[in-house]
């Protein structure tokens, strides 16, 4: 099936050579934009053989960053935002844009995803959010709370408009920022089960102990940073309970999550002092 020219898909890699021909759609059926944060690994030569278009950014610029850099630079109306290990088929994508028909006032739709073993994949609150009432997952076409950023479908213009993506966060909590900015705007989310994608998870990037070391220090960053965007609970509070948890830790000699742990706290106190995100150029 060839998708009309007005869609486009856009990808984010940082060091995922390995990853991005596991979500190879045929550019004949379907035009892609790859945003590369400065990856150190063949990447843009990947993308670039796969037939997609590169857009090569000069430092990494986190994962909203790339994307909005990513929008800024098309032109088409709808645009899916999906992590390089996201399979979804053309007919699915097609699903997503006669939603977007069907809902013109709304400019963010989620398709189904599944996990690798074929298990839902759904998100029904934020990590800032109470346990929800109910764990129901929509069987047609439903406002929601939450999205993951594993697959977004958006309405460039009007997605951009209304501001995006929030580029000051570096690694984490986008999605979970961008829910909230929704619900508080009261803008609608749209979820359509008959679009249908698989998430592989946790194999957009190589593992390496400099990518552990970055992702536990934004990991703390977003956190507070969310938290008082929001004014979600007490941030002293929470440093406390992360200085609990690290000392129970430590007695019981889980070496490598005291470490982490601590530089999740490091990255916390960052945001907690007003510090721009760790890595952030």
């Amino acid at each position: 099936m060839t998708l009309e020219a007005n869609v486009t898909r856009l990808l984010i890699s940082y060091n995922s050579g390995d990853v991005l021909p596991i979500s190879h759609i045929d550019t004949s059926a379907l035009k892609t934009l790859v945003v590369d944060n400065a990856s150190q690994d063949d990447s843009r030569m990947i993308a670039t053989n796969l037939g997609y278009d590169v857009l090569a950014l000069d430092a990494n610029y986190g994962y909203g960053g790339a994307i909005m850099a990513g929008l800024n630079q098309l032109s088409c109306e709808f645009v899916l935002i999906a992590n390089p290990d996201l399979l979804i088929e053309p007919d699915d994508i097609a699903c997503l844009i006669e939603a977007a028909r069907r809902y013109p006032d709304a400019d963010l739709f989620v398709p189904s995803i599944s996990k690798e073993n074929g298990q839902p994949f759904f998100r029904h609150k934020s990590r800032f959010e109470k346990k929800p009432r109910t764990n129901i997952i929509p069987a047609h076409d439903a406002c929601i709370t939450m999205v993951s950023g594993a697959a977004l479908f958006v309405r460039r213009a009007s997605f951009i408009a209304h501001g995006g993506f929030d580029t000051a966060i570096f690694l984490y909590f986008e999605d979970d920022d961008l829910s909230l900015r929704y619900q508080t705007e009261k803008r609608q989310i749209i979820y359509v089960p008959q679009a249908h994608s698989k998430h592989i998870g946790n194999s957009s990037s190589s593992e390496t102990a400099d990518l552990n070391t970055l992702k536990d220090l934004s990991f703390g960053w977003s956190w507070a940073y969310v938290q008082n965007k929001y004014s979600i609970g007490s941030r002293e509070l929470t440093i406390a309970r992360i200085i609990m948890t690290l000392t129970l830790m430590a007695l019981t000699l889980r070496v490598k999550q005291v470490k982490r742990r601590w530089r999740v706290l490091k990255g916390y106190l960052m945001a907690y002092r007003g510090e721009r995100a760790p890595y952030l150029p």
